[in-house]
């Protein structure tokens, strides 16, 4: 065993202690989703191999060598080590993330799901190649967003970076709970903000990258292609004339071409930049006022084949406004049950009617569909024709709208979200016993910085093992993009909802489950809300709260009863969840923590009354009555069958049946019959027979007084003849005790 110092001790992956090391030289080294590992280094005389899976202990985590480490060889009787003990998210790098649901084991895959379904499947691949079996041992999901699907490819990704994909993905990061055992995706952040002032906590700020690429002073912003005139913004001297930019469109003429940081900028403090807005576009918004479906229609494979039209009475369309090379498309309002989603459409002039052109980009899943459709009422936006034939105030409104969007969006890049490298001062530190974890929320205080002052959070951090002698990585944002922003609108439970049924058609068990959860949600939706006064009259209510920038759902109410699992109420979890323990209360993961459904039945961790509890079933009945302080079992003609009650004295339990009484109490047990009577105690024992005047006729009693300790048998009304006597009886014998023979008839 090597010995070069006394602070850690190194194990081997066999868990033998192979060497005693110093913290001299060490560091202790961790960055979101990229670093986390504990740095020791020493000399020695001879070779000495630290394999892979040899470990230390530090802050109550395990740390392990992941990778080969060779000493460097300074001479024949010297050899400097540096050994690199990761955490344990490091080794993530090492196994594939593979799709593991309906029972595959793919390397290549691609998936539309919630930020859940991908952490889930991380979750499987961890505790798979951990081997880790019992459910007290894996890691589990922990904080995680509620956000709208999205597709994402995987080709043999290691689940280290395939996480950080899906992470960059939802515009979030991944991080460890070690405490919990839990895989989180968020926003890591927390603690109340420590100010930290350069020349003092720090000795320097340094700047350690740029602002994002997008950064810039005079920004030139654009919206979409769609629905542009074919005589928008005729060439002008001196305008813009690039082909795409005609086509795209552009701010009112009034702003002018581009938007600056601040007026009268000078030639030097120019960065031009260019952003496309594409969501913003010339736009109607109608409404649905007929509908007709013809359900007589199949597709290729024979399968009934629905298919809607609809007209919108304000709205005089024909084929020609159609822009060329383009096709006719619709997108639903947010009233709609088709809220968000983009369909082709025909339009037929004969009848003056729209049909939408079905969708299956989900495998499985037709939309529209009976469930996912279009309603009289609906709002909704077409696009690729030329909307100047309709109105000529749509175009004023799209650019406007620009404007404002842009004009935030370029303040938002603006803004300082450069990471800068503080390392502290060891001294202030000492004194001050300043060691931040990763996540602490910080204000940095220094005249480099913009208004003097820069709040932010630890993004990563290298420690000294032995002295103060940190440096902080402090940034808001990680090293991608973080743009995408959390959709917390009812089109994301909506979204959740389909992938939920198409997951139903593949996993028969599942099916009652998702199909109710999105039935709910449909038949809310179609409902009204009614206030009056004090009175609420509404169909389902689902009740959270936010947690940091992600919607967590806890609670509900739900007033739809269609069967005996139909949740009524619910907490301590979500909706599905609620769904899942009615389905089956015997589970313990992925359900809520209290569910009433509409029939009475009750899911519950803990109870607590203060009041009688009665449980009936056919005239049978269970009652805790604290009153008499008592557990009884009653009969359905209403005798007390069994009785435990209990006193200052302790406890007693009475058993009744068909005259015969037994109680068991804390001293002992008595049990009688009619006028026969037995106990059993730590004093003694007897057996007795009382006539009607409560006379004893006939007993045993035995018994050892404290007093003596000598056994004492007492006998009362012997037979004083052997005659019809029992083998081995006992009878008295003219006043002298005897006992029937073995061989007595």
């Amino acid at each position: 065993m090597i010995t070069t110092g006394k602070d850690i001790d190194v194990f081997s992956i066999s868990d033998n202690k192979i060497a005693t090391l110093g913290f001299a030289g060490g560091l202790y080294k961790r960055e979101l989703m990229n670093e986390h590992y504990v740095q020791l280094k020493l000399n020695y005389t001879r070779y000495f191999e630290f394999a892979r899976g040899s470990y230390i202990n530090y802050q109550n985590k395990r740390y392990t060598i992941r990778e080969e480490s060779l000493p460097e060889e300074k001479s024949i009787f010297e050899y400097i080590y540096t050994l690199k003990f990761e955490a344990i998210e490091m080794f993530f790098q090492d196994f594939v993330l593979f799709y593991t649901m309906q029972d595959l084991h793919e390397a290549q895959w691609e998936l539309t799901g919630t930020p859940q379904q991908f952490l889930q499947i991380a979750l499987i691949c961890i505790n798979d190649y951990f081997g880790l079996t019992e459910e007290s041992d894996k890691w589990k999901m922990g904080v995680c967003p509620t956000m709208t699907p999205i597709l994402i490819s995987f080709d043999s990704q290691n689940t280290f970076d395939g996480l950080t994909e899906i992470a960059e993905k939802f515009g979030a990061e991944w991080w460890l709970d070690y405490e919990n055992k839990t895989l989180n995706l968020g926003y890591y952040e927390h603690g109340e903000e420590i100010e930290l002032e350069r020349d003092a906590a720090l000795t320097d700020i340094k700047r350690s990258n740029n602002n994002s690429a997008d950064y810039c002073t005079r920004l030139f912003a654009f919206g979409s292609t769609r629905n542009i005139p074919t005589n928008y913004r005729a060439t002008e001297s001196g305008s813009l004339v690039d082909a795409i930019v005609q086509r795209r469109l552009r701010l009112p003429v009034s702003n002018g071409d581009f938007i600056d940081a601040f007026p009268n900028m000078k030639p030097n403090e120019i960065i031009h930049g260019v952003k496309k807005f594409d969501h913003i576009f010339p736009q109607r918004t109608g409404e649905i006022t007929e509908l007709r479906i013809d359900d007589t229609q199949k597709d290729a494979n024979g399968n009934p084949w629905l298919v809607f039209y609809f007209k919108d009475s304000a709205l005089n369309f024909n084929s020609d406004y159609i822009l060329p090379g383009l096709t006719l498309s619709v997108t639903f309002g947010d009233n709609s049950w088709l809220s968000g989603r983009t369909f082709e459409l025909k339009y037929h002039d004969s009848t003056q009617e729209f049909e939408i052109i079905n969708n299956q980009d989900i495998p499985n899943l037709t939309i529209p569909n009976d469930l996912l459709k279009p309603r009289l009422g609906d709002n909704y936006v077409l696009f690729n024709f030329d909307i100047s034939l309709v109105g000529n105030q749509y175009v004023g409104e799209a650019e406007q709208q620009l404007l404002e969007e842009a004009t935030q969006w370029h303040q938002s890049v603006l803004e300082d979200n450069a990471t800068y490298e503080c390392p502290v001062n060891p001294v202030w530190a000492y004194h001050n016993e300043l060691s931040m974890s990763l996540g602490q929320k910080v204000k940095l205080v220094s005249d480099i910085l913009r208004e003097g002052s820069r709040s932010s959070r630890v993004f990563g951090y290298q420690k000294s093992l032995e002295t103060y002698d940190d440096t902080y990585t402090i940034g808001d944002k990680p090293r991608y993009s973080r743009l995408r922003t959390i959709d917390k609108s009812i089109e994301t439970n909506r979204e959740i909802a389909d992938l939920q049924h198409v997951e139903a058609m593949r996993v028969a068990n599942g099916a009652l489950r998702n199909v109710r959860a999105l039935n709910y949600l449909r038949e809310a939706l179609e409902n009204s809300t009614v206030i009056e006064g004090g009175l609420i009259l509404t169909t389902l209510i689902r009740l959270g709260h936010m947690q940091g920038a992600v919607w967590k759902e806890n609670a509900g109410i739900n007033g739809i009863n269609r069967g005996e699992n139909d949740v009524a109420i619910w907490s301590g979890g979500t909706l599905d969840q609620a769904i899942n323990a009615a389905n089956d209360p015997t589970l313990i993961e992925d359900i809520a923590q209290f569910v009433v459904t509409h029939l009475g039945k009750l899911i519950a961790n803990e109870v607590y009354l203060r009041g009688k509890f009665e449980s009936n079933k056919n005239g049978y009945r269970i009652v805790i009555d604290p009153v008499d302080r008592s557990l009884k079992l009653v009969g359905s003609d209403n005798s007390v069958l069994s009785k435990w009650s209990f006193g200052e004295s302790g406890s007693i339990l009475s058993l009744d049946y068909n005259n015969n009484n037994t109680r068991l109490l804390a001293s002992g047990l008595e049990s009688s019959h009619e006028n026969r009577f037995t106990q059993v105690s730590y004093a003694g024992m007897s057996v007795s027979e009382f006539d009607e005047s409560n006379k004893l006729i006939r007993g045993f009693q035995a018994s050892i007084p404290s007093d003596n300790d000598i056994l004492e048998v007492i006998l009362r009304k012997l037979p004083k003849s052997d005659w019809g006597l029992k083998p081995s009886q006992l009878w008295l014998n003219n006043g002298k005790l005897d006992i029937t023979p073995e061989e007595s008839i």
